[in-house]
């Protein structure tokens, strides 16, 4: 049986930004789904901060709810390349 690794998880130490995105956007291609639509934005920072600091992994990091609304404020701004 295969053990589920959860300290060092590949994201739950990572840049902050791509943790955040995996939450609010899902990951294309696994069953990693978005909740964007389902979680507010203090829900969400709540899930990242928790899996951030818990099972040990110790990054000390608090997402707070700003956090969260800058990413999808700058997800939703265009790009340079579609200018």
């Amino acid at each position: 049986m295969r053990s589920l690794r959860l300290q060092g998880r590949s994201g739950d130490d990572g840049p902050i930004d791509a943790h955040i995105s995996k939450i609010v956007d899902g990951v294309s291609g696994t069953a990693m789904q978005s909740f964007a639509n389902q979680l507010t934005d203090k829900e969400i920072a709540a899930v990242i901060t928790y899996q951030r600091n818990a099972w040990g992994n110790n990054t000390g990091d608090v997402i707070q709810a700003s956090d969260i609304n800058a990413y999808k404020t700058q997800e939703a701004e265009p790009s340079s390349k579609e200018l």
